[in-house]
């Protein structure tokens, strides 16, 4: 596996009478998720960056991007291509 131009997420997690500490290493990648949305009557081009694991992950993170910034539900969103940059 390769660790050079990847991301990579650290998670501690540690016991509280033994003292032990656990560390998962999950390598992030950066994918490119175009597609259109509708804005009003029209549907808009976008093209957004996100940092995830797979691509099944990088759709949900964009359908949950759009909810929570434009207030936008899944169904007025459609990605048409899903690439790692």
């Amino acid at each position: 596996m390769s660790w050079v131009g990847s991301r990579v997420l650290w998670v501690l997690f540690r016991k509280i009478k033994n003292i032990s500490i656990y560390i998962w290493v999950i390598d992030m990648k950066d994918f490119v998720v175009k597609g259109k949305f509708k804005a009003g009557c029209e549907w808009e081009k976008f093209t957004k960056q996100v940092v995830s694991q797979n691509e099944k992950n990088a759709e949900d993170k964009v359908y949950s991007l759009f909810g929570s910034k434009h207030g936008i539900k899944r169904m007025f969103v459609r990605i048409e291509s899903i690439a790692e940059a």
